[in-house]
């Protein structure tokens, strides 16, 4: 619907999680305290694709937004409210430039220097024509430990109008189902990211962090690369030829990045 929201939500002491936003008109996640009370929140483990205007936006204080995925929206994350709102390790990918705030895009966007923006991966794919800034401030909010494939540029207030892809993150797709935004093991964002053990105890995975020698930036904390090989089921008996009837079991584990389209057995086939 024009002018729609994914989730519009006011109250205090919440925790909006787990949910998939796609293609929403106007916000994706819309804390707003037009209603009342706005405090005490924590946004976690979403992950927000292609909405008109901004993936998240907050307007309350004293909350969390952390381990969220941002794909393809105009800005990022959006921080509008009083104070004392941390975005902690969040990564926001190839977002999308659009007619919004006199002509450019933003990664993260705190409009009240209110934010405290630490350990997020901020990077841009595609060249804007309208230019873009990794994270756009006013005032002196907290910038530590955050990695853009802008260099320096990603901890400063200055326009950005170039692009260079970070090696460091999986090859990404173009479609919600397509992107894989995992560390490799040659990531600079391995071991890259401040202490926020209170805050972010965990990734979007539920992987504990740190599991090196500090903690990973962005929504992933790095185990090992992921293996894409695909399953190789061998059978020794009975001999070729051999009429036999019984169960075949295959087991696997797939976690919440993947879904299983189609198993293939011999040359019969199983839709699942």
């Amino acid at each position: 619907f024009p002018g729609s929201h994914g989730i519009y939500f006011t109250g205090n002491n919440s925790l909006i999680q787990g949910n998939f936003l796609y293609g929403c008109p106007f916000y994706g996640i819309h804390l707003t305290s037009e209603l009342g009370g706005l405090h005490h929140n924590v946004i976690e483990n979403n992950r927000v694709y292609g909405c008109g205007q901004a993936g998240i936006v907050n307007q309350g204080h004293t909350t969390i937004t952390r381990n969220n995925l941002l794909e393809n929206n105009a800005i990022g994350i959006q921080c509008n409210g009083t104070g004392n709102q941390k975005v902690y390790n969040n990564t926001i990918f190839d977002w999308e430039h659009r007619t919004f705030s006199g002509g450019e895009s933003y990664g993260i966007f705190d409009g009240t220097g209110g934010c405290d923006i630490r350990n997020n991966l901020i990077l841009q794919q595609r060249n804007v024509s309208g230019g873009f800034r990794y994270i756009f401030f006013t005032g002196s909010p907290t910038r530590m430990n955050n990695i853009c494939d802008g260099g320096s540029q990603c901890n400063s207030n200055v326009a950005d109008y170039t692009t260079v892809v970070q090696s460091g993150v999986l090859s990404t797709g173009t479609t919600p189902t397509a992107s894989d935004l995992r560390l490799k093991s040659a990531s600079a964002a391995l071991n890259a990211g401040t202490s926020l053990t209170s805050d972010v105890p965990l990734d979007r995975l539920g992987v504990t962090r740190p599991q090196g020698a500090a903690f990973d930036v962005g929504a992933f904390e790095f185990t090992s690369d992921p293996d894409v090989s695909p399953p190789v089921v061998s059978v020794t008996a009975p001999t070729i030829g051999a009429t036999v009837s019984g169960t075949v079991t295959v087991t696997g584990t797939l976690n919440n990045l993947f879904s299983l389209s189609t198993l293939f057995i011999s040359k019969e086939f199983y839709k699942g």
